[in-house]
């Protein structure tokens, strides 16, 4: 709160449950996130801790104020549990990155490992947009903004087949200016190639 008892955020949020025919929300669901994001003037403020509800409360709460750190959070991949390449065809990853607490700088994505005759071909671009969320309460301070890359995986013709699968690395690179950062190990994949299916 300010001075003037304005709420200016909350990690209170709320969750569409149900939607109608019509596609419109029907129930909301309250929950907290426990981080939430907000740049402060000067000036003094009134932060308020209690429980959601008055059943399940405790007696006590941790609370960090610090100044925001800008990094590369969460790093999903589109069907990345494993990965079967055909012999002379391409596979395409998704993945999506979350840019926590401002970060804005570009991200590298590479692979490690790789069996002989795979090749990866990565692209990456940022974009200034957030995750689609069922959030319509303090988005702003609770959801990350994302970026999406794209990586072509692609196993050359005469690739060799493998027999058990191969583990690969995925690794993230922040740029920062026109520095790169140390690598991040995101996952490791189990990866086979493989001859088309028959007919």
């Amino acid at each position: 709160m300010d001075n003037r008892d304005q709420e200016l955020f909350s990690n209170v949020h709320r969750r569409v449950s149900v939607y109608n025919n019509n596609a419109d929300p029907q129930v909301y669901l309250k929950g907290i996130e426990p981080k939430a994001e907000y740049t402060f003037e000067r000036g003094e403020y009134v932060l308020h801790v209690r429980d959601v509800t008055s059943r399940y409360g405790k007696p006590s709460y941790r609370v960090l104020v610090r100044r925001q750190i800008p990094h590369v959070g969460e790093i999903s991949i589109s069907e990345g549990d494993h990965i079967n390449l055909v012999r002379g065809r391409a596979r395409k990853l998704t993945l999506t990155t979350s840019y926590e607490e401002g970060f804005t700088r570009d991200v590298s994505f590479s692979f490690v490992r790789l069996p002989d005759g795979v090749t990866a071909l990565p692209a990456a671009e940022f974009h200034d947009d957030r995750a689609p969320t069922d959030i319509d309460e303090n988005a702003e301070a609770l959801v990350p903004k994302i970026q999406k890359a794209t990586i072509v995986l692609l196993a050359d013709t005469n690739a060799p087949l493998t027999s058990m699968p191969k583990i690969v690395q995925l690794h993230c690179q922040p740029i920062v200016g026109s520095r790169p950062d140390p690598t991040i190990l995101v996952r490791e994949i189990p990866l086979m190639v493989v001859k088309a299916s028959e007919p």
